[in-house]
């Protein structure tokens, strides 16, 4: 009995620890790296968002710096996304070139 217990308590560490840092090792980030990138993304989009329904009330105010925050963010978001990308290619090239 204690054994399987054991066991279940061991397989839903090792799926813990799967779930957690697969993502960010695809990034080339730890989990405090993942995490704190995206707490600043989440507070620049809850700031343009901010300003957004600012903006909804108050047309003249804010016209612009919300949209554009959102517009940059999204850069910066893929911008992220390609750079693994970039890097598994440019490694791969790289091995091509020394064969």
């Amino acid at each position: 009995m204690l054994d399987a217990l054991h066991k279940k308590c061991q397989h839903l560490e090792d799926y813990l620890k799967t779930q957690f840092t697969d993502h960010p090792a695809q990034l080339n980030q730890s989990w405090g790296q993942h995490c704190r990138d995206n707490l600043w993304f989440s507070l620049q989009a809850l700031a343009a968002g901010g300003a957004l329904l600012i903006h909804a009330f108050i047309p003249c105010w804010l016209q612009e710096w919300g949209g554009d925050q959102l517009v940059a963010l999204n850069s910066r978001i893929q911008e992220k996304r390609m750079a693994p990308r970039l890097r598994t290619r440019r490694h791969r090239l790289v091995q091509s070139v020394h064969e």
